[in-house]
């Protein structure tokens, strides 16, 4: 592989560009962390299809071509393999007509990824922010940053202690007698003074603590900043007393949190976060590799609900907000003319609220459509919109018993001057059954800091996007109707 440090920045979908080291070792190492997924966990994309399932060796993180080029899929965030960093941006930050960017520009991109994950309900991101900027918005070191400030904080006032359960043989009572073990491994054995006693005992070496060590150790190892490797220290030296163990995403599930702890909450988030998201190891014994990658789709998503529920819910009157609200199915199923279950294709609203007394379902579409003035001209008469997202939403509305739906797209570095895509537009679909008609509304939403790359080197989540916020709160109580 390549020894010297080089950076490659590609766009999901987009853009080629040469990797410097072997293709073939590079395709090995990716196959690799691809057959691990499903016990690290180190994508999250959805749905995965049958075909996918059986490909298990087929990894789909990079395209990789025989010219030694590479080309990203549907993966944003950071692979670090040897000495050579791969950045994986945004599609609707590519420009064809400025496919070189600057390391401002650079550095913009990672800061608007920032701001749509301030907004996600489980990251807790500082009171104050202003002070990012001496990461020089490296996206994988802020993100180090923020989980070992808010752990480190969170552990200097209480270091948790928890019950655990432990299965011991003991020469007194303790707990309680495990009747089984104790007659089929001592009793038999003629062991009578030893007790198989089951007991709970209150710890400070529990599986909370042993989760945050592990993430730490592998982000020490990661992390190039300086300030970065003095919180993690810090924090391992706090949990020093705690045992060394590998964890996997799986585990966060396992613990159990005492609603007084309610803060730690958020650093077992941050660590689901990277473990849910993220493999490290040494491949081979050759040299260390770590990668962190994350799902625009369900970044969009959460960023929009998170924006809605911040910004518009209490202002404009709406009520019960839900994401991904699932109490309706499509269809029941019968066999032999015998009802075996009335829930089949649960139906999933990523948002769903109601506003004077109208029920309203949204879904956000991480995809590129094209712009109106090419539907005009009659280059794309479908607004870019698929034909099964249009089936997708007009079921939600007859099931849901709604005459307005809505996509929700966003817009596109390329597309901020557009005024053609500030109108509004809706597909009407005829329901003769119940005689009415079906809206199917299409918006897309800036979600874009209004003069990228104008937000460093000094920049703040709080008062550079405030334009930016203003944008999108209008553009989103148009696309509503709010008054």
């Amino acid at each position: 592989m390549n020894n010297n440090q080089e950076s490659i920045d590609l766009y999901e979908y987009t853009n080629k560009e040469l990797f410097g080291g072997c293709i073939d070792s590079l395709d090995e190492f990716l196959n690799d962390i691809w057959r691990n997924r499903s016990t690290s966990s180190c994508i999250c994309n959805g749905i995965e299809t049958e075909n996918d399932q059986k490909q298990q060796t087929n990894q789909k993180f990079v395209k990789l071509y025989r010219n030694d080029c590479i080309k990203a899929c549907n993966y944003v965030g950071v692979i670090k393999i040897d000495g050579t960093t791969i950045n994986i941006l945004p599609k609707i930050f590519y420009d064809e007509n400025n496919p070189e960017r600057s390391q401002a520009e650079l550095n913009a991109i990672q800061v608007n990824i920032l701001w749509w994950l301030s907004y996600n309900i489980k990251l807790k991101f500082p009171k104050t922010d202003s002070h990012l900027g001496s990461f020089k918005n490296n996206f994988l070191e802020v993100l180090i940053y923020l989980f070992a400030t808010y752990t480190r904080e969170a552990l200097s006032h209480c270091l948790y202690q928890a019950y655990d359960e432990f299965d011991k043989d003991l020469s007194y009572m303790k707990g309680r007698i495990n009747i089984n073990r104790y007659i089929n491994d001592h009793i038999s054995k003629g062991n009578w003074h030893k007790l198989a006693c089951t007991y709970e005992s209150f710890e400070f070496d529990n599986l909370f603590n042993r989760i945050i060590k592990y993430v730490s150790r592998i982000l020490l190892g990661t992390s190039e900043n300086i300030e970065n490797k003095k919180l993690l220290s810090e924090i391992l030296f706090l949990l020093d007393e705690v045992t060394d163990s590998k964890a996997d995403y799986k585990d966060c599930d396992k613990v159990k949190l005492n609603p007084l702890h309610n803060n730690l909450q958020t650093v077992l988030d941050y660590c689901r976060l990277f473990l849910s998201n993220s493999i490290t190891f040494d491949y081979k014994e050759k040299f260390k590799v770590f990668a962190i990658l994350l799902p625009m789709e369900k970044i969009f998503e959460d960023f929009i609900f998170g924006f809605i529920d911040k910004n518009l819910n209490d202002a404009n009157g709406i009520k019960n907000l839900k994401r991904q609200k699932s109490d309706l199915s499509l269809a029941s199923l019968y066999e032999n003319g015998k009802l075996v279950h009335d829930k089949i294709f649960t139906l999933k609203h990523d948002i769903y609220f109601e506003y004077e007394g109208k029920k309203v379902i949204a879904d956000t579409k991480y995809k590129l459509t094209y712009n109106l003035d090419q539907a005009y001209s009659g280059q794309e008469n479908k607004h870019g919109v698929s034909q099964s997202d249009l089936y997708q939403m007009v079921s939600y509305a007859i099931r849901r018993d709604a005459t307005d739906v809505y996509l929700i797209y966003p817009q596109t570095i390329s597309e901020q001057e557009h005024e053609s895509d500030k109108k509004s537009v809706k597909f009407v679909v005829q329901d003769e059954c119940a005689g009415k008609n079906i809206n199917v509304h299409i918006s897309k939403v800036p979600i874009i800091h209004t003069q990228f790359p104008n937000v460093v080197p000094e920049w703040s989540l709080k008062e550079n996007f405030e334009e930016t916020k203003s944008e999108l709160r209008k553009k989103l109580c148009q696309t509503f109707g709010f008054s």
